[in-house]
């Protein structure tokens, strides 16, 4: 069993804090023991983002414009895809031979949680009430680019209820 400085060792290994570049910012660092290790650029007019990870560089980009679907590409070549059914809360992912779904932990929750099937292999929650720092922990068994395509969709969730909460309010 390990000692709990080593625990403490693992959990960060496995833990990110999704923090904004800036107040207003759209774009987000993602930090590993308090250093940067990708950086979201998100896109300004469509749903979609850059990062690199290790020097390899990575896209997201909506599938089209009629459906809730996006890929992740390493290169040109896709390596995991993301649909969702309509009206669903759930984003189910597939990759060359690996399937996780990612859904709100509960109904009234901004807390999300990643399934390898009934099993937990992820989450993604604010630190607070007020604030738009997330953190995320993930299994070892689920690669780095899945885990910030993850947070990625989180994140457009999390702006796509921001944008219809804006656009509602007073008369």
């Amino acid at each position: 069993m390990p000692s709990a400085a080593n625990q403490r060792e693992l959990d960060a290994a496995n833990q990110w804090e999704i923090v904004p570049q800036g107040f207003f910012s759209r774009h987000f660092d993602l930090q590993r023991g308090g250093e940067v290790v990708a950086s979201l650029q998100m896109s300004l007019w469509t749903e979609g983002c850059e990062f690199t990870i290790a020097g390899h560089p990575f896209a997201i980009r909506r599938v089209s414009l009629w459906k809730d679907g996006f890929q992740l590409f390493a290169g040109d070549q896709s390596v995991c895809d993301v649909r969702r059914g309509f009206w669903s809360r759930r984003f189910e992912l597939s990759a060359v031979d690996e399937k996780w779904s990612l859904q709100p932990a509960g109904w009234f929750t901004r807390n999300y949680q990643l399934l390898a099937g009934e099993r937990e292999v992820g989450t993604i929650h604010p630190t607070g009430w007020f604030t738009r720092t997330r953190v995320a922990e993930f299994a070892d068994d689920v690669p780095p680019p899945v885990q910030v395509f993850t947070i990625f969709l989180v994140l457009v969730v999390s702006q796509r209820q921001q944008k219809r909460s804006s656009t509602s309010g007073g008369v």
